[in-house]
């Protein structure tokens, strides 16, 4: 697995939360140093784990984005995505690398705006934290983070109607009953859109993702080759 390369990014944007000494992400911009790709990639993943947790930010944005902390999987997906054109993922001809000229990405025709979200916004390293969720208090801050994450995940769904989304939330870990209850409205939401996209068990990637055909649980991002 290559590692990412802070230097295709130029811009991070992000929104979270700490309640209760817990912390929480609802949504994470990157801006590529492309200029030769306007398109938009909305990617949807189980939970944050580590991504910026302790990052410095300043009106929404990362500072010092080179020494900002980047887990495998969000690494992994990045460079899939920041490098690769949809299509030619949709081929399986996807490369991890990329080459350098006048300054400028030579041969790369990603994305450069992807937006990650989360089915739940807790930051944790390990999935089976997500039980906080299985039964909270309708009013308690907890459950309040899943409604403010859903409504998120609403609003980036519908205001980039020209994105193509992304599925990598993997199976349900353990002991986590609410895992779902937690994806059906995210499935109803892009029911009806053809631009969804999600790699299947032999790692080939497709676009046919409806209610009634596709299992719930895309494979994970990590596991994207």
């Amino acid at each position: 697995m290559n590692p990412f390369k802070a230097d295709l990014i130029k811009n991070i944007q992000i929104t979270q939360a700490s309640i209760n000494n817990y912390n929480f992400r609802y949504c994470l911009d990157l801006f590529s140093i492309q200029v030769n790709s306007t398109k938009t990639a909305i990617l949807i993943m189980k939970n944050p784990s580590k991504t910026c947790i302790h990052a410095t930010i300043t009106n929404g944005s990362v500072q010092n984005i080179k020494n900002c902390t980047i887990d495998r999987t969000t690494s992994h997906v990045l460079n899939v995505l920041l490098l690769n054109s949809v299509n030619s993922i949709i081929s399986g001809c996807q490369t991890l690398t990329y080459h350098f000229k006048s300054g400028q990405i030579n041969q790369c025709v990603g994305y450069n705006h992807i937006i990650i979200l989360n089915l739940y916004p807790l930051f944790s390293t390990n999935p089976k934290n997500l039980k906080i969720y299985n039964k909270p208090p309708k009013k308690s801050p907890i459950k309040n983070t899943l409604i403010i994450n859903q409504n998120i995940i609403k609003s980036i769904i519908n205001v980039n109607n020209q994105a193509d989304i992304f599925l990598a939330w993997g199976g349900c870990p353990s002991g986590v009953s609410s895992y779902n209850s937690t994806i059906k409205p995210v499935l109803q939401l892009i029911n009806k859109r053809k631009n969804v996209f999600s790699f299947d068990q032999q790692n080939k990637c497709f676009n046919d993702y409806s209610l009634q055909k596709i299992t719930p649980y895309p494979i994970h991002g990590l596991c994207w080759r």
